[in-house]
């Protein structure tokens, strides 16, 4: 179901200026092949200076990525600007903004040291093929992406992050254990083909909102602030949803309809104190990972004994939520994962009961099969008396017909299915009385599961 690793093998196509720029356009632009000398006349001037720093227009052909070490007093602006590699930050310090728009970077953007952005790193409607960040102090920041490979986020402090997709992006990627702050990401409604989380978020907050995915992977992850998924759509109704290891405390998911997706799989994920919202569930969702074949016998019944604790926690989280319906199906899938741990040699009577719960009424989910089996169980036993000429007033008859007969016989019928009829000394003794008790028995059940299936969105 789920490829090992980060995602799937994507085909990734290539990222090209001419995606941004026109042939035109390009005419205008100039070439720099030398970053010391075009740094020391450019950039290096205005190094703790107030004045800005505004570059338009260049196609940095470089070898190696562009260093910023220094310290800016003002703004730095790279604007409609081609990077054949990327650019790192090592120590510097940007006491206003640095920002990039309408850029292309072939490589990547990222850091070898430990920069302080003041006033925040603006990426603005750019194409990067790689923005990794490991540390550093990112103030109040916005990107806005037009398209990429790889977001990934593994450290750093940001009073902010507001990420904006405007194209597709390859793979997201979140390690919450190194994040301080709080992080936005506004999908649009656009191709995340995977997204990974992971992590311990103590000091994380982290908003997904409005993508469509191949696959989201939360494993070994951990919640302690606040984790929100909503509007999490499958890209052509190929999406894996694969939750893993994890604590999600108080996270919330909304507008999520599961029955969108390939598969749903929750394993061993504490859920207890999730809420959620405007949630579809389906059969797609999957309390454990599927086992293989050759895990065998026990392979399944790992597999039943992880689903039941997961429709446990769904439960229960239902519950708190005030959500009859939903507490209603997972307690019924509950049950059903439970009869699966169970052995008919050791566990008789209670898988006997589960399975009996399960036939008649499906845990209290089914109005029409309690229906079906009162009367079906009734016609049999009443056919028993009937063809043993039990009753005095009418008998089983092909070639006679009377309709006074079959009158009585029809009162006969409903007035014993009732449970609590007085005994009748005269029809039912000997053995007979055996099927009184049977009728008895088998129409209270049924009645109680009628009862209890018209009374299940009732709390």
């Amino acid at each position: 179901m789920f490829i090992g690793g980060l995602a799937p093998s994507f085909n990734y196509p290539d990222m090209s200026d001419k995606q941004m720029f026109s042939q035109d356009e390009l005419k205008e632009f100039e070439v720099v092949n030398d970053w010391v000398g075009f740094a020391k006349v450019n950039i290096l001037k205005s190094v703790g200076r107030i004045g800005s720093i505004f570059i338009e227009k260049k196609i940095f052909d470089l070898d190696t990525d562009i260093p910023f070490k220094a310290e800016y007093a003002g703004e730095v602006v790279f604007n409609k600007c081609i990077f054949t590699q990327g650019i790192c930050f090592y120590d510097a310090i940007f006491h206003k903004k640095f920002t990039l728009i309408n850029c292309f970077v072939k490589g990547t953007i990222g850091n070898l040291g430990n920069p302080t952005f003041h006033a925040g790193l603006f990426i603005l409607k750019s194409q990067v093929d790689t923005i990794s960040l490991t540390k550093g102090d990112f103030g109040s920041s916005n990107w806005s992406i037009s398209r990429s490979h790889r977001l990934t986020i593994s450290g750093g402090i940001f009073s902010n992050l507001d990420i904006t997709l405007e194209g597709v992006v390859n793979i997201l990627k979140i390690e919450a254990s190194k994040i301080k702050g709080d992080i936005f990401v506004d999908g649009c409604g656009q191709l995340v083909e995977a997204v990974n989380i992971s992590g311990t978020a103590r000091d994380l907050s982290l908003f997904i909102h409005d993508i469509k995915i191949s696959q989201l992977v939360i494993g070994l992850f951990v919640n302690e602030k606040r984790f929100k998924l909503s509007n999490i759509k499958p890209y052509s109704e190929k999406g894996n949803v694969l939750v893993s290891n994890s604590q999600l405390g108080k996270a919330e998911i909304s507008s999520v309809d599961f029955s969108e997706f390939n598969a749903v799989v929750f394993d061993e994920v504490n859920l207890v104190d999730c809420a959620f919202n405007n949630v579809m569930w389906s059969k797609n969702v999957f309390g454990s990972a599927l086992p293989n074949e050759s895990d065998g016998r026990n392979g399944n019944r790992i597999f039943s004994l992880k689903s039941r604790e997961t429709f446990r926690q769904l439960k229960y989280a239902m519950s708190k939520q005030g959500d009859v319906i939903n507490e209603q199906k997972f307690h019924s899938l509950e049950m059903g994962m439970y009869f699966e741990t169970l052995s008919w040699l050791r566990n008789f009577s209670t898988k006997s009961i589960i399975f009996l719960s399960h036939l008649t009424s499906n845990f209290g989910q089914s109005l029409g099969r309690p229906l079906i089996f009162i009367f079906s169980g009734h016609t049999i036993l009443f056919s028993i008396l009937l063809f043993n000429d039990v009753f005095k007033g009418f008998q089983f008859s092909l070639s006679v017909f009377s309709s006074t007969a079959f009158w009585e016989g029809f009162n006969s019928y409903f007035y014993l299915i009732n449970p609590i009829r007085p005994f009748d000394k005269e029809m039912f003794h000997g053995g007979w009385v055996a099927i009184d008790l049977l009728m008895r028995v088998s129409s209270s059940y049924m009645i109680y599961n009628i009862i209890r299936a018209t009374r299940r969105f009732i709390k």
